[in-house]
């Protein structure tokens, strides 16, 4: 008795434990934060904890009996369908999907499901199904995915270059530009670093400033240049800005545009500023020496008149007036370089004809021969033909200097139409451009940008004034010149100008006329008008060697009271030789004016060594 009721009780409690555990089991199952099914074969539920119907929006009753494809969203019923077909087919294999489930609201809902089939008590197969919601995980995907797909979009059809690279700068990423931009396609570029292309000179300073991006986390600015596969660089301004990957890698992401245009505009603006200053300087230093060679020439001139044909002294006097004449001569292309020639002269010339002489004219005498490559229908320009045979003559003798053994230069003519925006530093319109390449030894890189300095020559003889002086003509043509070389493969010297809007008759270069001076005795009062004394002395000398009576004035209020006092004397002045400028005083303009209201039938010379004025 005393064992049965022992047994009884032992019963008891085991069903208290049983009912103790069915209730934790209850609870877990009903209040865990996760969606329950169990499904039969046939996809219908047979059992849905609370907290999967009420994250629903359902009671459990609305559910239980129900196909459980209705609660998925319409595109993803036969992929679950499938799924659960699956799962049917293989007992005890977990399958884990991702579907759109539809909320009693009508909302959508991202679950992750892990579904596994077994058998239930009576032998019957069901589907367990555990249920997670991941619509906040899947917002966020869809962002992150459409984020990477923006900027893939931005950097693969950006104007810049843009990389990704390791700390050693080696690529993983590379846009599609830089293929566009540097010709290498991103295979031959991924492994490789961004430093293996740039010039030896240019690596140190990159490197310092990606080390200290690295160092520092901040960006990085870097002006570099970088060597496309044709092997000429180009310059690129750069920012790199270090991040680190989900893995905790380092990388740095590098931004980089093409300024090689931009750089060549800034450059041509430097030299022209620089030039600019340079001519200003050029022009006095060319007006103050071309007055000392005025009286030194006019009083060497004098001498030898008065010096004994043949003899010694006519023979030094001769030599000194020799080498006056030389220095006039570098006075002129210093003058030249400094004004562009003067004002041009122009008029509308057909160049085919033009050019061929004047290449054939400058090449008389030497072992080099030109080749022509003139574009058919080329358009007629405006220009001085004197200014511009002198550009040419002065190409070309560089040119044959170029290749001593001689050989073949080649000029090339063609029209080109110049958009608002050019690397030209020129405006929009129609223009001839004429090219003039040889095949010598080069201009070394460093020497480019000093190439049409005033003065600057790598050569044993000459001014350094020959391409300084085609400069200052091209410029005062509304035109530009410039210049590409490599050591060892010859120069290029092309320019720009303007092509011109009416149709020429044809032009050709014109030889200066030979005239022999031939001195004779004259009469005459002739009033000499300059403010330099040596000059002015030295133009009276002249004059009185020729017979003419001379009186001086310094200055245009000099001038006047004179030119007054011989009219009332009734022994007015022939002709009047002016000084076109005097500092400080009236100029030949001024006094020219002045006199004219004296007398109408005034003769006058304006004249300058410092302006060309028409």
């Amino acid at each position: 008795m005393t064992r049965s009721r022992s047994s009884v009780q032992s019963l008891q409690a085991r069903v208290a434990e049983l009912k103790a555990s069915s209730q934790w089991y209850r609870i877990l199952y009903e209040h865990n934060p996760s969606m329950y099914f169990i499904l039969d074969a046939a996809g219908t539920v047979l059992l849905v904890n609370r907290f999967g119907s009420e994250h629903l929006g359902y009671d459990v009753k609305d559910l239980v009996g129900q196909p459980v494809l209705q609660i998925f969203h319409a595109d993803d019923r036969e992929g679950v369908k499938k799924q659960l077909q699956a799962c049917l087919q293989h007992p005890g294999k977990v399958f884990d999907w991702e579907f759109r489930k539809i909320h009693k609201d009508g909302s959508t809902m991202w679950v992750k499901e892990a579904a596994c089939a077994v058998d239930d008590p009576n032998g019957h197969p069901i589907v367990l199904v555990a249920c997670e919601n991941i619509s906040k995980r899947k917002q966020a995907e869809e962002a992150l995915k459409e984020s990477e797909a923006r900027y893939r979009v931005l950097a693969e059809n950006a104007y810049d270059l843009i990389c990704e690279t390791d700390l050693r700068g080696r690529f993983f990423y590379v846009s599609p530009n830089y293929t566009e931009v540097l010709g290498y396609t991103s295979e031959e570029l991924l492994g490789k670093g961004i430093f293996d292309l740039m010039p030896a000179t240019d690596v140190t300073a990159a490197r310092a400033s990606y080390k200290r991006s690295v160092e520092t986390g901040a960006a990085a600015q870097m002006t570099f240049r970088l060597v496309p596969k044709d092997g000429s660089p180009r310059w690129f301004e750069s920012t790199a800005k270090t991040y680190r990957t989900a893995a905790g890698a380092l990388r740095a992401v590098i931004v980089s545009r093409d300024i090689t245009e931009r750089k060549r505009l800034d450059e041509e603006l430097l030299k022209r500023s620089k030039l600019e200053s340079l001519s200003v300087l050029a022009r006095g230093i060319a007006h103050d020496f071309n007055n000392f060679l005025t009286a030194i020439i006019s009083n060497l001139a004098i001498a030898k008149l008065d010096a004994r044909p043949g003899s010694e002294q006519e023979k030094l006097l001769s030599e000194a007036e020799e080498s006056a004449h030389e220095a006039r001569g570098l006075t002129q292309q210093l003058s030249t370089f400094a004004t562009g020639g003067g004002v041009p002269v122009k008029q509308t010339v057909t160049l085919p004809r033009f050019l061929r002489d004047a290449i054939r004219f400058a090449l008389r005498g030497t072992e080099v021969t030109c080749k022509f490559a003139i574009a058919p229908n080329l358009w007629p320009v405006q220009i001085d033909t004197g200014q511009i045979g002198q550009v040419l003559s002065n190409l070309v003798i560089n040119a044959v200097q170029a290749m001593p053994k001689g050989g073949q230069i080649e000029l090339s003519a063609e029209n080109v139409r110049l958009a608002a925006q050019n690397s030209y530093a020129l405006n929009r319109g129609r223009y001839v451009k004429i090219a003039i390449q040889d095949h010598g030894v080069g201009i070394p890189e460093e020497n480019i940008p000093r190439i049409f300095d005033p003065f600057f020559t790598t050569k044993d003889t000459g001014s350094g004034l020959g391409l300084s002086t085609c400069y200052s003509i091209i410029q005062n043509h509304q035109g530009n010149i410039f210049v590409e070389s490599s050591p060892g493969k010859g120069t290029t010297i092309c320019f720009f100008l303007p092509a011109a809007k009416r149709q020429a008759k044809g032009a050709t270069r014109q030889k200066p006329d030979e005239k022999k001076t031939v001195y004779r005795k004259s009469r005459g009062k002739v009033l000499v008008m300059e403010d330099e004394d040596r000059v002015r002395v030295g133009i009276g000398r002249m004059l009185g060697h020729l017979g003419f009576q001379v009186a001086y004035a310094k200055n245009g209020a000099e001038a006047i009271h004179l030119y007054k006092q011989a009219r009332h004397a009734e022994r007015p002045f022939d002709v009047v030789i002016m000084d076109l400028s005097v500092p400080g005083g009236l100029g030949g303009r001024e006094t020219l004016l002045n006199l004219q209201e004296l007398d109408k039938d005034v003769c006058a010379i304006v004249s300058s060594g410092h302006f060309n004025d028409p």
